[in-house]
């Protein structure tokens, strides 16, 4: 996908070192979470990743109810299933909810403000860009 689309996955990473937190530039692995429903693009998604330089983590929720659940037990002390995602993939058009309910339930929670969202979607609704982009 990176290179079909020309893009530099680690872009998205690098958002994440700031000037003096030499642990993430040293870390050796990243923190995937994929939200997506259909197993072929879940498949493709981790084949596109699959020559990225690090180690990836790759953990995916098939509905919307899971990932709101797993956004929402990060900020408590509990243990949650996944760790913390470094990078989160979202598919828009979820079965059980659409995928802008829980980009704004993530870009509501102090700890996920910064991690970055990638979009997936085959809509042409302009709407569903322009509310992407704003979130």
């Amino acid at each position: 996908m990176a290179k079909v689309f020309e893009i530099d996955i680690t872009r998205f990473l690098e958002t994440f070192q700031d000037a003096g937190d030499n642990e993430k530039e040293q870390k050796n692995s990243w923190n995937i979470l994929l939200v997506e429903d259909n197993p072929n693009d879940e498949f493709l998604l981790r084949k596109a990743l699959q020559d990225f330089p690090k180690k990836l983590s790759i953990s995916t929720l098939t509905d919307g109810e899971l990932a709101l659940n797993f956004v929402r037990s990060l900020g408590n002390d509990d243990i949650t299933p996944m760790p913390k995602p470094d990078l989160i993939f979202l598919d828009l058009h979820l079965p059980d909810m659409k995928g802008l309910e829980i980009l704004k339930d993530i870009k509501r929670r102090r700890h996920l403000q910064d991690t970055p969202v990638v979009v997936l979607t085959n809509s042409i609704n302009p709407e569903d860009k322009a509310e992407s982009y704003h979130l």
